[in-house]
């Protein structure tokens, strides 16, 4: 139902899907700007940011899982999938997951931060990072 609603918003709250991922962007960045998240992401690196990523995905969302499917390096990037129920995560929130990524490596220090996502099939979605 959160995912629904979630859909719903994006398209009658926000001029474009755009709007909707720039805000979940700002949003991200204001949650995870913290002095804490700032010094376990600096301490991590990329690497582990994206290991506990996928270690903690089910945790924030229930009927998900997260997997790592090219290992995060430090000046390059990785990739990540999302497995769900077919369907489950419409695409504007599939866009706005990966900002929460792209803030959390930004925080953590690395540059030049830009995912990727697409649809591998209903129940699939593929995240592709890369990173300075």
């Amino acid at each position: 139902h959160f995912s629904a609603m979630i859909a719903f918003v994006a398209a009658q709250v926000y001029p474009s899907e755009d709007a909707f991922v720039a805000a979940a962007y700002r949003s991200n960045v204001a949650l995870l700007d913290s002095l804490a998240y700032r010094i376990l992401f600096r301490l991590g690196g990329p690497t582990r940011l994206v290991q506990q990523a996928a270690a903690r995905g089910k945790l924030f969302h229930r009927g998900t899982e997260l997997l790592i499917t090219e290992q995060a390096r430090a000046h390059v990037g990785g990739a990540l999938q999302l497995k769900s129920p077919p369907w489950h995560v419409p695409w504007p929130l599939a866009r706005a997951y990966s900002t929460a990524f792209r803030a959390a490596l930004e925080i953590g220090g690395c540059k030049n931060v830009r995912f990727d996502v697409g649809q591998r099939d209903p129940s699939t979605l593929e995240y592709r990072g890369r990173w300075e």
